[in-house]
């Protein structure tokens, strides 16, 4: 398949594979990143993680694929601030200070 003129090289290098040859863990270049990635393969009614990839084999490296991203991953949506991470502490507080109190009973 060619590439559009002065579109990125974008391949695969296939490291290994899982026993029922489900997975593939991989190394990817896209342009000038190397990133490692593990593929499988997508199945109808199942959610997506990342991108929807077509892989071409080259004929002359077995364990090299040409990459065709069908669908580029989610974008991340903007956050400002620091997580948000309730500890249990940050529990126990909440409840002391805020938790509905019971009428106290006064004795007559």
């Amino acid at each position: 398949m060619p590439k559009p003129k002065g579109a990125e090289e974008d391949v695969a290098l296939v490291l290994g594979a899982s026993e029922n040859a489900e997975r593939l863990a991989v190394l990817r270049k896209r342009g000038e990143r190397v990133e490692p990635a593990v593929l499988w393969k997508a199945e109808e009614g199942k959610p997506l993680h990342g991108e929807l990839v077509r892989l071409e084999a080259r004929e002359d490296a077995p364990l090299l694929f040409d990459v065709e991203t069908i669908h580029p991953a989610p974008a991340e949506p903007a956050r400002s601030g620091p997580a948000q991470v309730a500890s249990d502490a940050y529990r126990e507080g909440w409840d002391r200070l805020f938790a509905k109190r019971r009428p106290s009973r006064t004795a007559n």
